[in-house]
């Protein structure tokens, strides 16, 4: 494979290696380092070729083998071809990477070598790379027991709910693990979760999913959310097998702006955008009400925070509530007085005004009343419904109590 053509014998090979330059034949060479990251070697090939200059037809090669086949470039044996790249440079100079997974093969070790090949033969030909596989790298083969996902879109400084799932594996399982968020910008993790016993046993004893929230910045770009995890031989307690590492990305986005909705008998205002909260924008609300006996404000720095609801002034007869959930605000106007009357409302979200809103307050108030025998209501009422019958005057008559309504109506 990595031979000269064999219609070369070993005098006419040398006699043609002496009548040529050999000078130029010295200076094709090329080098190669090998990088191990969790399960993917990345093998770096650079040099010069001379021979290939001008796009003169020549490739790179890279080849992996177990050590137990050798540890010299040539003379492995049982070697696998990890990729090709094509010389075409002016000068012959190359700089090529390649990336693929470590063989199932090649053991606790593994020897890369590099070759320049011009047609089918090998011109150049780099020193052996060893590199040692740790004893705690999942092999290719081995299932993940977990794996781990993330909603497509979340706003900017909002929370992405992580969740992190149990694949169903019966013959292996969790004993440790620990859910990072990292921005993409970043090299250290700006969250950090270890994961706890009880977690652990949610995900080998019930095949279950777990949830976890991360706060997303308001600004830097994407998050790497990683999940790292020892994964045993068995359920039960086996030695531990390896350490594997499942990651996703979530790119926060600008969100979007909450609309309003007002309630005309429920008496209340919403602030809500599609797809809830989690991809609501960051953004300001306020309701100011007007009117006699009002001079109120209610305002909000963020729709989707608890708490954030502050009220300023008051609204004779009118108490306020207010309710976050994971939809967006809530706001419940109640009528606590005897009082008919009319508020003007302006509703604005960031800074704008979205919506004009009438509140009516609307209070009724029915006295209690003798209804007498002789009428059909005290049919209707006194003896069928089996209330008290009372006499007066020689008239018979039972009693209907008063009653009270009010309530508000918003008029938009």
């Amino acid at each position: 494979m990595r031979r000269a053509p064999s219609s070369f014998g070993l005098a006419a090979f040398l006699a043609a290696m002496f009548f040529l330059a050999p000078a130029a034949w010295a200076q094709d060479s090329i080098s190669v380092t090998s990088t191990l990251t969790g399960s993917t070697v990345v093998v770096q090939a650079t040099g010069v070729a001379p021979d290939c200059a001008d796009d003169a037809g020549c490739n790179v090669y890279p080849y992996v083998s177990s050590s137990s086949n050798g540890t010299s470039c040539p003379g492995l044996a049982g070697d696998t071809l990890q990729g090709s790249a094509a010389i075409t440079s002016a000068d012959g100079s190359f700089s090529f990477s390649f990336a693929f997974s470590v063989p199932e093969s090649t053991g606790d070790e593994y020897v890369v070598c590099g070759y320049v090949y011009s047609g089918s033969d090998a011109i150049a030909t780099s020193q052996p790379v060893l590199v040692t596989i740790p004893a705690t790298m999942c092999r290719p083969g081995i299932p993940n027991v977990l794996s781990i996902n993330a909603p497509s879109e979340v706003a900017a400084g909002r929370t992405a709910r992580i969740v992190v799932g149990y694949q169903g594996n019966t013959v292996q399982s969790v004993s440790a693990g620990t859910l990072t968020a990292t921005l993409f910008s970043a090299d250290t993790p700006y969250y950090s979760h270890q994961f706890s016993r009880s977690e652990i046993s949610n995900f080998n004893n019930n095949d279950a999913d777990e949830s976890f929230p991360i706060p997303l910045p308001r600004h830097g770009g994407s998050v790497e959310v990683d999940v790292n995890y020892q994964q045993d031989e068995s359920s039960n307690g086996g030695p531990p097998e390896c350490l594997q590492d499942q990651y996703t990305f979530v790119k926060p986005v600008a969100g979007k702006t909450p609309t309003v909705h007002v309630s005309t008998y429920g008496g209340t205002i919403s602030f809500s955008a599609p797809g809830g909260c989690s991809e609501t924008k960051i953004v300001s609300a306020e309701i100011e009400v007007r009117g006699k006996g009002a001079d109120s404000v209610l305002r909000s720095k963020d729709v989707c925070l608890p708490g954030s609801w502050k009220v300023h002034g008051r609204t004779s007869g009118v108490s306020t509530g207010t309710g976050v959930d994971g939809s967006g605000s809530t706001v419940t106007f109640n009528l606590v007085a005897h009082i008919n009357r009319q508020y003007q409302m302006v509703v604005r979200v960031g800074g704008r005004v979205v919506k004009y809103v009438l509140m009516t307050t609307v209070y009724q108030n029915t006295p209690a009343m003798r209804v007498y025998q002789g009428t059909d209501a005290f049919v209707n009422y006194c003896i069928d419904q089996s209330h008290t019958i009372y006499s007066y005057n020689h008239q018979l008559f039972c009693w209907r109590p008063g009653s009270t309504t009010q309530y508000i109506i918003l008029t938009s």
